[in-house]
Formats: structure tokens, sequence, C-alpha cells
């Protein structure tokens, strides 16, 4: 923050040196100096309040005192907590999406689980005797396609104690 106090000098009297002194709410801040600007590098909440800055010639014969003027300076702690708490919350979606992902492309495409045990019918007393096949599709390449119209099922039972 910088509060720098502007004056207007009678150009009779140009080379007149000046000296500035800074107040807040009636204290002073900066006492008298050469320098117009008064300058706080890393303002604070306790930094507000009403400035005035007071100039008098160097032999101080002349002195005049500003106008104040009000400075209200807002706590940053919580936009510092809502960005550090959005910065958190991201990193934890960041880390979960990418969990999921890897979790994703390691687990198969389907699952692959046994196939359904037969069940005799009144032709075929005997689970022993049937022969099942299924089809597994979860191995084939990325973006293959299965025609509908080329599918066909044919199911076959063999019977034969001997087997």
């Amino acid at each position: 923050m910088t509060v720098r106090c502007d004056t207007r000098r009678d150009p009779l009297r140009g080379g007149t040196e000046l000296h500035f002194a800074f107040y807040r709410d009636g204290r002073t801040v900066r006492g008298y100096d050469v320098s117009d600007t008064y300058r706080v590098p890393s303002s604070q909440l306790e930094d507000s309040g009403n400035y005035t800055c007071e100039v008098r010639t160097a032999s101080k014969t002349v002195r005049k005192m500003s106008d104040g003027i009000h400075i209200q300076i807002h706590d940053n702690e919580l936009s510092g907590a809502v960005i550090a708490a959005a910065v958190i919350g991201s990193l934890v979606v960041i880390v979960v999406s990418a969990l999921l992902i890897w979790k994703c492309k390691t687990r198969k495409r389907f699952s692959h689980q046994d196939p359904p045990q037969a069940i005799p019918t009144a032709g075929n007393p005997n689970p022993q005797d049937v022969c099942y096949t299924y089809l597994d599709i979860s191995r084939l390449p990325k973006g293959a396609r299965i025609k509908h119209e080329h599918l066909t099922v044919t199911y076959a039972t063999v019977n034969n104690a001997s087997i």
C-alpha cells in the first residue's frame, strides 16, 4: 500500500524544502521526512484507518494538514483458505479419477465366469453326457465390432454312455 501527500507550492517559493509526516487515526505512522510517500510493503488488516498527512517547511514556519482519507484493508485469510480448499479438492478429484481409470484399464473388459451348468432334460438324464460351449468375446481387439446378422447358435446333444 502506498499513500502519497500531494502538495501545490507557490511558484514564487518553488525551491522551498518541504517535510512530510503521515498519521493513521491521529497517530503518527511516519515522522517528518523529505519523501512525500508513505509505503506499507505488506499491508495487514490493522493498517486500515483514516490517513492524513502534514507538510511543513524545513524552517517550520508553514504547516498544513491534509483532509483525511479512509483506507480499509480486507482480510485475505478467508480467500487464502478458499484457494487452499480448492487446490486440495482439485487434487483429490485428480487422484480419484486416476485411480478409477487405472482400475478400469487393468480390469478385464468383461468378467470371465464359469459357464452355467447344463440342466438334464427328459431325453438326457445324466448331466455328464452334456458338452457345453460358450464364446468369450472379452478379448476382441479394441474397436472390433460383431455384426449381429452373422451370428448363429447351434446346440447339439451327444448321448454316448462310453464317452
